[in-house]
């Protein structure tokens, strides 16, 4: 508790064991079909992983320098697609989500996620969550301020013969 407001935080770090990131990101450089997993669909389609739970590939493409779709595909076919608005932030392309506060568990409130997309030296991409929000949680008259953050790494998905 501090001042009268529960107060969560949980920020993971990057783990020690995966390659560096690359200095600077781009869109060029995270252009590409990525292994579906459910970490990365969660990720890339948070409002929307159940329409996307059975791909088998995330596609990531470039339509103008500060916008990226992001294609759900299960086995060629396109199952769901994501348009989003990106900035660069200090080496990495960044976009934001306002969600609904029932999402997060609130009943009143705010929540947001931050999105960072980055790639390594080993050609992944890496995804930086951070999920921020404030309010009432449901059934709850203490009010909550949290801040979490969460480390997604993908491998480029193999080309067909």
């Amino acid at each position: 508790m501090k001042d009268g407001v529960y107060v969560e935080e949980r920020r993971a770090k990057m783990p020690a064991d995966w390659p560096a990131l690359e200095p600077q990101s781009t869109p060029a450089k995270v252009i590409g079909a990525y292994k579906a997993t459910f970490d990365l669909g969660n990720a890339l389609f948070s409002e929307d992983r159940k329409k996307v739970f059975r791909a088998t590939t995330f596609e990531i493409e470039s339509t103008t320098p500060d916008s990226l779709v992001i294609l759900a595909r299960r086995q060629g076919e396109e199952l769901f697609r994501r348009n989003m608005t990106i900035r660069d932030d200090n080496g990495a392309l960044e976009f934001d989500e306002v969600v609904p506060p029932d999402h997060m568990g609130l009943s009143t409130g705010t929540a947001k996620i931050t999105v960072y997309l980055r790639t390594n030296v080993a050609g992944d991409l890496v995804i930086q969550r951070e999920l921020q929000g404030e309010g009432q949680r449901l059934n709850s008259a203490i009010p909550v301020r949290f801040s979490y953050g969460f480390w997604t790494r993908a491998q480029r998905a193999q080309s067909s013969p």
